[in-house]
This record gives C-alpha cells, structure tokens and sequence, in this order.
C-alpha cells in the first residue's frame, strides 16, 4: 500500500476524510491536511480495554515514532562495547597461547631465508597495512605476525608461512628446500602387492593401479605354481623322512607315469651306480627323498675293483 497523497511506500496509513472521500494517508500527510482520523470498526477490541498512553507515546504515535526500536538501537552501542571487549579477552587468550606453544617448540628457522622477517615487515608496509589487518586477512593471531616480524617463527609451521608468502606476495622458503619439497611430492606412490577392498584404499585407488596389482599377482601365482612343480618343500621332506613305508606313493607314481612322460628325462643314479628313472615327479622325489642305506664290504669291493667273474 502506498499514501494516496504523496505516494510513499512502506509506512504506516491512516484513514481519513478529504474532499475526494475516504482515502489512506501517512503520517505526515495526516498531519498537513489535519483531517480526522477513522477508525475501523471491523479491528477494534470492544472487549479489551483501552490502553492509556503516555504523553510521550501518544506524541510519538503522531510523530510516527517507534520508541520500542528507538530503545534497542540505544542499547546497541552498550552491546557492541561488551562485545568488543569480549573479543579482545579471546583474542589476548590466542596470543598468549600461540607464545606458549612458540616456547615448547623453539625456531630454527633453516629452510626459511636470511633476513626474512625484514621481508616480511618491508611488503607489508609497502602495502600500507598494520599486523592486525594482515592476522585478520589470513586467520592467524597478532602475535604469530609479530614474532614473524622479529624473526621468530615456531619450528615446522609451514602452514603460516604458506599464508604470509600468499598474502604479501614475497618468497620466504630458500630454493632448494623448494626443490626438495617438490621433489617429495612428486615421489611416486608405491602400489599395494596386495588388493584390499575397505572404504579407504577403495578411495585412492585408480584403473592404473588396479592393472598394476594383476599384473604383480598373476606373475607371482605363475612363480609359485613354478616353484611348487619342481621344488620339494622342507616340510614335505620331513614328513616323508617319518614315514617308512613308500607304498601309498606307488599308485600314483603309475598314474603319473602314464599321464607325463618327458623326452629326454635326465639320468641319475642310486649310490650303488643304478641309473634311476626320473620319468616322473612323483618318482624322482621319492627316490630323491628315499633314505639312503650303508653298502655292504661286497658293494664297496665292487665298485673300487670291478666285479670279479
């Protein structure tokens, strides 16, 4: 709604009488054409009573004067002062806890440049801004900028300085403590032997790496395959030392003898100089495995003299 007199917007209208009939106006248009007001019969509360009002707020009500907002706005330079107050008890708190902190770790300032906290003081006064602007500007309390500025910066934080060399455009790390940081970070990343599907290696792993762990574990299966072939493991050797009697190997000593049969199988022989046939795995390790028996005087005679006839 807006005043039929003057036009303005979003105030408080009244009904009143003009020469045009009944039309709604603002306060100040109220008070020029000093018009009755009317009342609206539909909103008034014929059971309630009628509040008395104050001189000042019955000059107030004509004057289009909220007193209620008036009386919040008075006490807002109240709130603001206690405001602010609180606010520089926390930020004193921070300080005094980041000159704690400082003192548990002490400086040692290697990587960082000769001089920097010259530096650091030149760029920001060339940018004509003081300690507490550039702390605000970069989340970090007065006292890391002023320890900064009188060369003190806490042993491995790296972040601050991040933060200081970005806002003020200047370079504080040495170059090769650059190089070797980059050199860190481009390091590769070893890839996992094994595949694990938890919620947090699932997160990094890329196609690449997957393609990397099957090739690594197809090779390793081929290896073990290989290994168990034509390796005999200790423990089965043990096992086979404690028993003494070979006839369950027999069956399939002839079941593999029919099944493989290699070409050129390779000649060995017993203690006695027999040639051993190592037709099959399963033959040559048990010949291989057999415990050995002592030779008689005869068989040592043979072999130094030959037999006789």
């Amino acid at each position: 709604m807006e005043c039929s007199n003057c036009g303005a917007e979003n105030k408080l209208l009244f009904k009143t009488i003009s020469k045009n009939g009944i039309i709604k106006v603002c306060n100040q248009c109220l008070g020029k054409l000093k018009s009755p007001i009317i009342n609206d019969s539909s909103r008034v509360d014929f059971e309630k009573p009628e509040v008395k009002l104050t001189v000042s707020q019955r000059l107030a009500r004509l004057a289009g004067v909220n007193l209620e907002k008036r009386r919040i706005e008075q006490l807002k330079p109240e709130q603001n002062n206690r405001l602010k107050r609180d606010e520089d008890q926390l930020k004193e708190m921070i300080n005094k806890n980041y000159i704690k902190k400082f003192e548990e770790r002490p400086d040692d300032n290697v990587a960082l440049i000769e001089n920097f906290h010259w530096v650091i003081m030149r760029a920001r006064r060339s940018k004509k801004i003081t300690q507490e602007q550039l702390a605000e500007s970069i989340s970090e309390p007065v006292a890391a900028i002023a320890m900064a500025e009188s060369g003190k910066i806490a042993t491995g934080n790296q972040k601050l300085i991040t933060k200081i060399e970005n806002a003020l455009g200047v370079r504080l790390v040495k170059s090769d403590e650059i190089q070797r940081t980059n050199n860190e970070i481009k390091r590769p990343v070893e890839v996992p032997r094994e595949l694990s599907f938890d919620s947090s290696s699932a997160k990094t792993l890329t196609i690449s790496n997957l393609q990397e762990i099957k090739k690594q574990k197809e090779a390793r299966i081929l290896k073990e395959n290989e290994e168990k072939n034509y390796s005999v493991s200790p423990s089965f050797v043990e096992g086979i030392n404690k028993v003494e009697n070979y006839d369950f190997l027999n069956e399939d000593i002839a079941l593999d003898e029919n099944l493989e049969k290699k070409e050129n199988p390779t000649k060995c022989f017993d203690n006695r100089g027999k040639e051993i046939n190592l037709s099959t795995p399963k033959r040559a390790e048990r010949e291989l495995i057999k415990p050995k028996k002592d030779l008689s005087p005869q068989e040592i005679r043979e072999m130094i003299f030959g037999k006789t006839k």
